[in-house]
């Protein structure tokens, strides 16, 4: 799942704004021109957030089906974590780059929409790769290109929604950003719920059998179709104005309620003019300033590290998990056999229990701003992941209860829900304290910085687990490591979360 999250107001506000400071380019415009934008219709506003459906469909189609399909194919178990480890590292160097490109186009259709155009695109062709790899007879080659294919998808669906976020920093005023945001949350909750619903049900048993070969055919059609409709809704929702792009040496100004420094350059202690012309930080660079931080932001990016590495286990394996533990599916066994045929029927199954974290994050997305008035920040940053940790952990001892199991899968929302927003939150009120952003014993720290540092911690998460997971489902010759893996990783965040300081 774009992963990148989607249940967060206030911090993907954040996110999108890290872009720009991060590349000090800033559009020709006054601080208070920005703030002046027309008021957007909500029409105006559900348009251009349903690029976020389109999204969760994606990516929540290839979550449920892009490790049983390698599987399938034949690649090695140790290797399956091959899926899920080159999006999330491609991500990490190209993300600053694409960011820092749409920044300075300069194209009449305005600076976002001509790279969510072809960031939509790869997005189908990826689908396009994975979805129809049966038709391939080279099982080599077919492994190939449905790597390539949830590579391309994983990647760009990310790049989109952050572009797309960023498209809508730039039409619309703070206010309108905060709705805008929120209908984004409940809409990729949607679309979420939605792709595991249509890749739960047997489509060569309805009617719609007689005009397909199989359901991963049908499965890219509607997922072409839903890119195109929600393509061309977003496109065409708001016009962007092609702007002339030029440095400002400045120092930061806060922008609107939400307190965000859009578009600023940072000032050293001691008043001296910005850098001219700052590259983007290299991985090297990046993971160099992990280890520089203060105490409190090196205790915060731990725990979204474990937060994010629990849920990723969880979400990309879980599909597989349910087809070989639960219904003891065996997905290289021959096509007519019983196991592989108990192996399908478990996909689609696990599937149906996804459909509910979907459709619950929704809900609780537009809960959360009340559940947000009734609680701490402490509460809600431990009580949420020890509650999902329990319940992934119970799985085990559930296995053979299959309902139990699928009805436990909204329990991911929890968890969910609150990486995507708590961290954000509380990384703001670090950039409120003088004596973080100014320590006595160091440079000056940017939000962007941080934003950036901590919004790797997703990529790492994924990274570390895509890399564990294969090697121990074979080492054991069973798929507990993956409730196993979560449960710990969920419990270990729980713990950090104890040390993280809170304002």
């Amino acid at each position: 799942m774009t992963i990148d999250g989607s249940a967060g107001i206030e911090s993907g506000i954040q996110r999108d704004d890290n872009k720009n400071e991060r590349d000090r380019l800033i559009l020709s415009e006054s601080p208070s021109r920005r703030n002046q934008r027309p008021k957007r219709s909500f029409c105006q506003l559900l348009r251009n957030g349903s690029q976020q459906f389109a999204l969760e469909f994606a990516f929540s189609c290839e979550t449920a089906l892009g490790t049983p399909i390698v599987l399938q194919l034949g690649l090695p178990t140790v290797l399956q974590g091959l899926c899920w480890v080159l999006g999330p590292i491609c991500g990490f160097v190209l993300g600053p780059l694409i960011g820092s490109l749409s920044d300075n186009c300069t194209s009449r259709w305005g600076r976002r929409r001509p790279f969510i155009f072809v960031l939509n695109l790869l997005v189908i062709v990826g689908c396009a790769g994975y979805l129809n790899v049966q038709y391939i007879s080279n099982d080599g080659l077919g492994i190939t290109v449905a790597l390539l294919g949830i590579l391309l998808v994983d990647l760009c669906a990310f790049l989109t929604e952050s572009t797309s976020r960023a498209y809508l920093l730039d039409v619309c005023d703070v206010d309108e950003v905060t709705r805008g945001l929120l209908m984004r949350t409940v809409i990729g909750g949607l679309g979420c719920g939605c792709a595991y619903l249509v890749a739960g049900i047997n489509w060569v048993n309805t009617p719609l059998g007689v005009v397909i070969k199989s359901n991963y055919e049908l499965i890219f059609l509607l997922t072409v179709l839903v890119y195109i409709v929600c393509g061309i809704l977003t496109i065409t929702s708001i016009a962007e104005e092609p702007l002339v792009i030029k440095r400002e040496d400045e120092k930061e100004d806060e922008v609107g309620m939400q307190t965000m420094k859009k578009y600023t350059t940072e000032v050293d202690r001691e008043g001296l003019s910005p850098p001219e012309d700052e590259a983007v930080p290299t991985l090297r660079e990046r993971i160099t300033s992990i280890f520089r931080m203060p105490t409190c932001m090196r205790w915060l990016c731990v725990t979204h590290f474990f937060g994010w590495a629990s849920f990723t286990t969880i979400v990309l394996y879980f599909t597989d998990y349910f087809a070989q533990e639960v219904l003891h599916g065996v997905p290289t066994a021959p096509i007519n056999s019983t196991a592989f045929q108990l192996y399908q029927e478990g996909t689609r199954l696990a599937s149906w229990g996804l459909c509910g974290f979907g459709f619950s994050t929704a809900v609780l997305s537009l809960l959360f701003l009340k559940i947000r008035s009734c609680f701490s920040t402490k509460a809600l940053y431990i009580g949420p992941p020890l509650i999902f940790g329990i319940c992934v952990g119970s799985m085990a001892f559930f296995v053979d209860y299959q309902i139990l199991t699928l009805v436990l899968c909204s329990s991911f929302s929890l968890i969910f829900v609150t990486i995507t927003t708590i961290p954000y939150d509380i990384l703001a009120n670090y950039h409120s304290d003088e004596q973080f952003t100014h320590p006595q014993n160091g440079p000056i720290r940017g939000q962007g910085t941080d934003m950036g540092i901590l919004f790797a911690m997703t990529f790492l998460g994924q990274i570390v687990i895509s890399i564990l997971i294969g090697p121990l489902v074979t080492a054991t010759n069973s798929q507990l490591p993956v409730v196993i893996m979560t449960t710990i990783m969920a419990f270990l965040s729980v713990i950090c979360a104890f040390f993280v300081t809170y304002q």
